[in-house]
C-alpha cells in the first residue's frame, strides 16, 4: 500500500500576513499509516520513493468579500507549485482544495515524485482579507486539511 497520511488544523494562527507566502500548520493526525507526518513541524517526509497524490484544503474564517486564498505546495523548502485561488464572502468561508498532480492543464493537481528518504511537502497559503491580517478557520476537522497518498513507485 505505501505511505498515506490525513491531518488538519485544529489550533488557531494569527497574525497571517496578507499578500504573502505562509506556511499552514496541521496539528492533528486523522491517520499517518507509516509515521511519515510530523505534527511538530507539518511535513510529510515519505519513507517509500515515489509519486504522491497529495491534496490540501484550505479556508479562511468569516471574510470580507474581498478576502481571497490561493494554496502552495512546497517541497523541500521552495514553492513547487499553485493551487486555484478563492474569493471569499463576509458568510462563508473562503476555500480552495488542491489535489496535487503534474500536468499542464490540471491547475489544481500535482503528483510529487518524492525520493523516500529526504523529499517533504508542506502546505503554504498565499491569502489576503481585504489587504489585512487573516486567520484559518480551525473549529472542524475538515475546514482545513493536508493529505497524502503513494499513488506508485518511481
Amino acid at each position: 500500500v505505501g505511505p498515506t497520511f490525513k491531518a488538519y488544523k485544529s489550533a488557531a494562527s494569527t497574525g497571517n500576513t496578507a499578500n504573502g507566502a505562509i506556511k499552514v500548520t496541521f496539528e492533528t493526525e486523522v491517520w499517518d499509516s507509516d509515521s511519515c507526518y510530523n505534527t511538530t513541524n507539518s511535513r510529510f517526509t515519505p519513507n517509500v520513493a515515489g509519486y504522491y497524490l497529495i491534496t490540501s484544503h484550505l479556508e479562511i474564517a468569516h471574510a470580507a468579500t474581498t478576502a481571497r486564498v490561493m494554496g502552495q505546495l512546497y517541497k523541500n523548502g521552495s514553492i513547487y507549485a499553485e493551487g486555484a485561488g478563492s474569493q471569499g464572502d463576509a458568510q462563508f468561508y473562503p476555500s480552495v482544495s488542491k489535489v496535487t498532480l503534474i500536468a499542464p492543464f490540471a491547475r489544481s493537481t500535482w503528483l510529487v515524485p518524492m525520493n523516500g528518504s529526504s523529499d517533504y511537502v508542506e502546505a503554504y497559503s498565499y491569502g489576503t482579507n481585504n489587504g489585512s491580517a487573516y486567520s484559518f478557520a480551525y473549529d472542524q476537522n475538515y475546514r482545513c486539511t493536508f493529505e497524502g497518498i503513494l499513488m506508485r513507485g518511481l
